[in-house]
């Protein structure tokens, strides 16, 4: 492995940030054949081995897993009587079927969550072309755990020697036992450890494995818990789970077939004795029988759409219709895919050598062809160029789970125009925050809001400002519905971008009553959540809270404010929770004017703070500044925190469990962009 520098390619430089490459012994196999996982280790398929680096350092190859070249390993599933099925004879992968040979090679490889009761850090899944399945784990040095494959094999067929068996039924035992793809979710718990879920998806269905529940004596292992036979004699090409809303012990399981029908399964886990029930089930035929190769899902659960990758088109579902939503077709090959888990974002390789950035969703079916004017397309509305390989093209990508990094490989023969140059690349690619506003809301209740925000910022500034208007006028006529709030969100998150990139701050006062609404709408629920935690057990922190927010609502007389928190709601607070405070509660019952109430101390002299606002620093008389929690409404005293790129709310790091939240954590619950943790 030889590390380097990629001077001689010119990328568009708006984009263009090289972080790391180093070249590969072997070229990348197959597509999807890089990984990254949440400890930031990443794996490379190279066809008999796998390459694993660390992020920080690319250029030195920390460990590589490889086939063993002879292993006398055959299956016991028993030998077919005659080679002849009904209409043909049978297939050639029944009798290499978990049998290791030269020919054999690595085809899917996927990281778990880390955390878990497999292991402390991220396990590794490989699947091979021979359909053997083996888990692996760091400690020190790689290390293989579990084989999932023979693991399978021994509980299906145990009993099983070199019996003659009906050609048919040995067909039928080897799809069951063709494992070909795999897929991890994580079960959360309330230890700090979660229960890691595999699937693997073989020729006749799907089997389930489940990680030891927390504490328990069993070894580190995982275990067969269900089976999920396909309704038609179909394939599993793909799958991949998707996280429910509201729901800790459910999960979907999204499996594409090779009829080009795509299945959705409710599973039901307990994750104490071990066991998954299959709740429902639908079934979608794809648009022309399409067939997918790979299954993505927004990591947001409130996030209606999914997405599915053909050869050369990206076909989005809507989950909750079950029904498609639309496709974007290239006139080039997919080569890789993968979705930022921070800000729901679709990266696609192309064997062009193209890497591009395609909004999650659409409004209508749509055909786009790239490739015919691919330099025509780096400021259209459907696709934005990040990057370009011109001399080669690129094999797959994967995007960092934690950052705006993308790791790239690509075959090095096209740029040798030499066939028998087998080396490959790795690079790592940095998405700047100019290109792609990494601030990007996340979380805004509607699957189409990320193609309303494009539209909307690219139309004239008198256009824009009428829309912005309408949709604002819209959400303030019910501001208890969240989807209002989150509307409001995405209009202020608008309207911060423009007033950052162009200093027109002509809107100033109208962005300030919304973000007041928005904060008023999170303090009632506030409020409410806890007047009622207060009804059963008195907490401090509950109670100062609570204050806080109904000081913070006093402040403003806005008609609106006072029809999110009534008059009466704030009467009952300061009655029960501060009965000292009679000049407020007079001033309330009289509509007058509100005294100002001085709760919170200096963090540096001590001296008296009342809260004015939640987004802005307070000073006290001897000119200290002070942060207030945008979330509690709590003075902020120490490290780490949350910090809003784009309005500068800060947030306590970790915000307390008990506080309703709308936004996932580390989203802005005023213009839901993307946080920052500063420590």
């Amino acid at each position: 492995v030889h590390g380097g520098s990629f001077s001689t390619l010119s990328f568009p430089p708006l984009f263009r940030r090289m972080m790391q490459h180093t070249e590969l012994v072997k070229a990348p196999c197959g597509p999807y054949a890089v990984a990254w996982s949440e400890d930031d280790w990443i794996a490379v398929n190279i066809g008999r081995s796998v390459n694993l680096f660390r992020s920080e350092s690319i250029t030195q190859l920390n460990k590589s897993i490889v086939l063993p070249e002879k292993l006398a390993y055959d299956v016991k599933i028993g030998k077919p009587i005659s080679s002849e099925v009904r209409g043909g004879v049978v297939p050639e992968f029944c009798h290499r079927v978990l049998q290791l040979n030269n020919s054999e090679v690595f085809t899917a490889i996927a990281f778990s969550p880390d955390r878990s009761t497999l292991s402390d850090k991220c396990a590794l899944a490989l699947c091979s072309s021979h359909h053997r399945i083996t888990i692996h784990t760091f400690n020190e040095t790689w290390n293989q755990i579990q084989s999932i494959s023979d693991d399978y094999v021994a509980y299906q067929y145990s009993a099983v020697t070199d019996e003659l068996v009906d050609s048919e039924e040995y067909m039928k035992r080897a799809n069951n036992v063709a494992h070909q793809c795999i897929a991890w979710a994580k079960i959360e718990t309330s230890k700090t450890e979660g229960v890691l879920l595999l699937a693997t998806g073989t020729r006749s269905g799907v089997t389930l494995w489940l990680s030891p529940p927390p504490g328990a004596s069993t070894p580190k292992l995982l275990k067969l818990c269900a089976n999920i036979n396909n309704s038609s004699v179909s394939f599993t090409n793909a799958i991949q789970f998707g996280y429910m809303k509201d729901s800790k012990d459910s999960i979907i399981l999204w499996t594409s077939l090779s009829d080009g029908c795509v299945q959705s399964h409710i599973l039901e886990i307990n994750v104490i004795e071990q066991t998954i029930s299959l709740s429902s089930s639908r079934e979608l035929v794809m648009p022309c029988r399409m067939i997918a190769n790979q299954i993505f899902c927004s990591p947001n659960p409130q996030a209606d759409p999914i997405g599915l990758i053909t050869a050369n088109q990206i076909v989005i579902i809507n989950r909750s219709t079950f029904s498609v939503m639309g496709w974007h077709t290239f006139d080039d090959c997919i080569t890789g895919c993968s979705i930022s888990l921070r800000t729901s974002r679709i990266f696609v390789s192309l064997g062009s050598g193209h890497v591009i950035h395609v909004p999650l969703v659409s409004s209508h079916r749509t055909f786009y062809r790239v490739s015919e004017s691919i330099n025509a397309q780096l400021n259209s509305d459907e696709f934005t160029v990040i990057h370009t390989f011109p001399s080669h093209g690129c094999d797959g990508l994967v995007c960092s789970p934690s950052t705006l990094v993308l790791a790239l490989v690509s075959s090095l023969s096209r740029r040798f125009k030499a066939m028998h140059v087998n080396m490959g690349q790795l690079s790592l690619i940095e998405i700047p925050f100019h290109s792609l506003d990494s601030v990007l809301p996340t979380n805004f209740g509607g699957s189409l809001r990320w193609d309303l925000i494009q539209i909307i910022l690219r139309r004239p500034p008198k256009d824009r400002q009428a829309i912005l208007s309408q949709l604002e006028q819209n959400a303030l006529q019910n501001l208890n519905d969240d989807s209002n709030i989150s509307c409001l969100r995405m209009t202020n998150h608008i309207r911060l971008l423009i007033a950052q990139k162009s200093g027109d701050t002509t809107d100033s006062q109208t962005l300030q009553n919304h973000i007041n609404f928005v904060i008023a709408s999170h303090a009632a629920k506030l409020i409410g959540t806890g007047m009622t935690a207060l009804q059963s057990a008195p907490n401090d922190e509950i109670r100062e809270c609570v204050l806080r927010m109904s000081d913070w609502i006093r402040c403003h007389t806005d008609p609106i404010v006072s029809n999110i928190v009534s008059k009466e709601t704030l009467v009952r607070v300061y009655s029960t929770l501060d009965g000292t405070e009679t000049a407020v509660l007079d001033a309330l019952r009289n509509n007058n004017a509100p005294p100002t109430v001085f709760r919170d101390k200096c963090v540096f002299c001590s001296d008296p703070i009342a809260v004015s606002s939640l987004t802005k620093s307070h000073v006290c008389s001897r000119g200290h500044v002070n942060l207030r929690c945008g979330c509690s409404g709590v003075i902020i005293s120490q490290l780490p925190v949350w910090r809003c790129a784009l309005c500068l709310t800060r947030y306590t790091d970790p915000i307390p469990h008990w506080i309703p939240l709308t936004v996932s954590p580390g989203t802005c619950i005023v213009c839901s962009s993307q946080c920052s943790r500063v420590s």
